[in-house]
């Protein structure tokens, strides 16, 4: 594995050996202790895997981190480096901690879910105009019945934590499939909403997409025919914004829908 391989590549060339027992570590931290450039180095590569400097401080420490080195070293299923995973993070606008492998329920947060999705363009940015992923989500909650309006606003929330990835791309990227999965699962969990988001979304998303890509793709969308037409109320179409909303703007309209949706207003509390 190359990532203990270099740990101990890094205890070898510091004049180190016969680390890979309990007993061995202690020799090794024992002088290592009047080593300090190679112990820093060695902790620097170990910081580097996501562990914490008071996991590896003692001798008693370090050889159980060795041995879950041993233990953990890929999820052959998704083929993610699980050495990896504990730094995976990100922080977010109020301060949480997301990891998008890991995601806790006390780590999301509609304010933050609202401020990316308005700072995130749709298309892949190849658009004639700024529209946020929050502006496409009001108008999917609007589209369907309204006991599946909620799961309609928040159906991309998991883009707020990872990306926009147009959906051709997104089809051949199993593993950012996965990570979105398990996301929408914690979402939905989180708010009670359907673990398998229903089919009236899917089609409302797919009448969005229809509506803004004539709207927003230079000389309009090529896979789609110019007879196509989404199937939106023609009300509907005339009282929602037709111009991409400025991103402070596009978040203030996701809270408002959000809170009517919801009877609470997050940004009151």
């Amino acid at each position: 594995m190359s990532d203990l391989s270099a740990v101990y590549e890094l205890l070898e060339t510091s004049g180190f050996a016969g680390f890979n027992s309990p007993e061995g570590i202690q020799k090794v931290m024992s002088g290592l202790i009047e080593r300090d450039a190679a112990l820093t180095r060695i902790e620097m590569a170990m910081q580097a895997q996501g562990y914490r400097p008071d996991q590896y401080a003692t001798a008693e420490g370090i050889s159980g981190l060795i041995d879950e080195l041993h233990g953990v070293t890929s999820d052959t299923g998704s083929g993610l480096n699980m050495l990896a995973v504990p730094q995976a993070w990100t922080q977010t606008h109020r301060r949480h901690r997301m990891n998008v492998f890991t995601p806790r329920r006390e780590d999301f947060d509609i304010l933050d879910i609202a401020r990316a999705l308005s700072m995130k363009v749709r298309f892949g940015g190849f658009v004639s105009q700024f529209y946020s992923v929050a502006q496409h989500s009001v108008m999917v909650s609007l589209l369907v019945p309204g006991e599946y309006a909620l799961t309609a606003l928040l159906h991309d929330a998991t883009e707020a934590y990872t990306a926009d990835v147009v959906t051709p791309q997104k089809r051949v990227m199993t593993q950012f499939q996965q990570v979105e999965e398990a996301l929408w699962q914690a979402i939905a969990a989180w708010h009670d909403l359907p673990a398998e988001i229903p089919a009236c979304v899917h089609h409302a998303d797919a009448q969005a997409l229809i509506w803004e890509a004539k709207l927003l793709l230079a000389g309009g969308p090529m896979w789609i025919p110019e007879s196509v037409h989404p199937d939106i109320p023609a009300e509907l179409i005339r009282r929602f914004p037709r111009a991409g909303l400025f991103p402070l703007t596009a978040e203030g309209l996701f809270l408002d829908r959000y809170a009517a949706l919801t009877g609470r207003d997050p940004r009151r509390a």
